[in-house]
């Protein structure tokens, strides 16, 4: 939901743990917009991402439940993450015009997606300090896995179900089933680049001989089993293969040569290409501004911190986790070449760097935080007088104090009864006004009133 409605509980043995089918619509965020004929009308709505919470939520797969799910198998939304940029859809939900199933933002007006990563370079210092690094996951083939005693030529038609033998295609009559490709366009960055892709699970001689069905020579050579090394002229295509049921892991490495100047900001995108119907079904933009060690040190070390956290929590069974090793090692690299110390940094889900201890309900350290807070809002201190002129400068205090009931409930009270103050007092706010001027935007989604951080969530992204 992300707006002012508390998020059902999803994990088993917690109070209250239901089906996400049972989340409420959010009544204070739907709004009529009045029309103004003969001009656009422009309407906000408020949002907050709770995507670095620590809480648990949802599983690594989920399969076709809506929950609740096991404990042991859960994690915070942000040890789901795999890796700095979230891709962000949003969506106009209308039910006279209704999203159809199956629609995505390249065919529907409804929805609408922003997926850039903003990745910064180090000038001069040495290769690592110049080196980016972007994952995202693409969908593979709809094609069967080709033998490698198999010619490319007898990949199925369109239309046709692999049986197990592949027969040869009559081209004047029928038109071959094409695979999905990846759309390189490298804009403006610097021929001498050396860039790679590599994608988890996936065998690169499979990549070469679909790369056949191009007249041109492929734009890559092998570098091994995962690894293709790409050239960087005008744009590159890169065939997907088929034959498996789950998403590929792909991590982008890209190091600019030495002589980039700080202040330059080079553009590479990437799209998704359907090879049924020739539509881009997945995109990412990627920045890369040019800067200083000295500027940037302090955010690679946060990445890392975090980055190392969430490889802490992916099983080694699991088709992320030898990219995303892959990933955190090179972001280690990364942060010596700034002049950090990689080795010195724990993983930590707030980025801190510092080893992380995962607090527990009754530590005692969030209520007196809810004690001080509570008696700074309580009307001992604020005044009438001092609500109303805070109620006229757009603030709805009944809100802000719905947030810290939230708050202190999720993390000290398990009971679901509101928290007390150190006087006995329960942390309570009233109903929101009628024609309260904060109707509309968030105030308690019951996950904590703190503000989304700028990085590692979709601060991007999406992501």
């Amino acid at each position: 939901p992300c707006f002012a409605t508390e998020r059902v509980e999803t994990v088993q043995g917690q109070p209250g743990a239901s089906s996400m089918l049972a989340q409420p619509l959010d009544s204070r965020e739907i709004q009529d917009i009045a029309p103004d004929a003969g001009t656009e009308v422009t309407a906000y709505f408020a949002c907050w991402l709770d995507i670095n919470r620590t809480r648990k939520r949802f599983p690594i797969n989920p399969g076709g439940a809506d929950g609740p799910w096991a404990d042991a198998s859960c994690r915070s939304i942000q040890e789901l993450v795999r890796g700095r940029h979230q891709c962000l859809v949003a969506e106009v939900f209308f039910p006279q015009d209704a999203t159809d199933p199956g629609e995505t933002p390249g065919t529907s007006d409804n929805l609408s997606q922003r997926n850039l990563a903003i990745l910064f370079s180090d000038n001069p210092g040495g290769p690592a300090s110049h080196r980016v690094m972007h994952t995202f996951e693409i969908k593979p083939s709809d094609l069967p896995k080709i033998p490698p005693n198999v010619p490319i030529e007898a990949v199925p038609v369109r239309g046709e179900k692999y049986s197990g033998a592949l027969t040869h295609v009559d081209h004047n009559v029928r038109r071959r089933t094409l695979p999905d490709e990846l759309l390189v366009r490298w804009w403006n960055l610097p021929a001498t680049s050396e860039v790679t892709l590599h994608l988890g699970g996936t065998d690169t001689d499979e990549v070469i001989r679909l790369a056949g069905l191009r007249l041109s020579p492929a734009p890559f050579t092998r570098v091994d089993t995962n690894t293709l090394r790409l050239e960087v002229a005008g744009t590159t295509w890169i065939p997907l293969p088929g034959g498996r049921q789950t998403h590929i892991p792909a991590l982008l490495t890209i190091q600019l040569p030495d002589g980039v100047t700080a202040g330059t900001t080079y553009r590479v995108s990437v799209h998704q290409v359907d090879g049924r119907t020739g539509r881009v079904i997945g995109a990412v933009e990627i920045s890369i501004p040019v800067s200083k060690a000295a500027l940037i040190l302090d955010d690679e070390i946060r990445d890392l911190s975090v980055m190392k956290h969430i490889l802490s929590t992916i099983p080694p069974d699991n088709r992320w986790y030898p990219v995303f090793k892959l990933y955190v090692s090179g972001l280690a690299d990364k942060v010596d070449a700034l002049g950090g110390d990689a080795g010195s940094v724990h993983g930590n889900p707030d980025g801190t760097g510092d080893p992380y201890t995962p607090s527990t309900p009754d530590d005692g350290r969030h209520q007196d935080v809810c004690d001080l807070i509570a008696c700074l809002l309580s009307e001992r201190v604020i005044s009438a007088e001092l609500e109303k002129r805070i109620d006229q400068a757009g603030i709805d205090l009944n809100a802000v104090r719905r947030c810290i009931a939230g708050f202190c409930r999720d993390h000290d009270h398990d009971d679901g009864k509101p928290p007390e103050t150190a006087a006995g007092r329960a942390i309570t706010a009233a109903p929101p006004h009628e024609n309260a001027p904060g109707d509309g935007r968030p105030d308690d989604d019951g996950d904590g009133p703190e503000p989304p951080e700028d990085k590692h969530g979709d601060h991007a992204h999406t992501d």
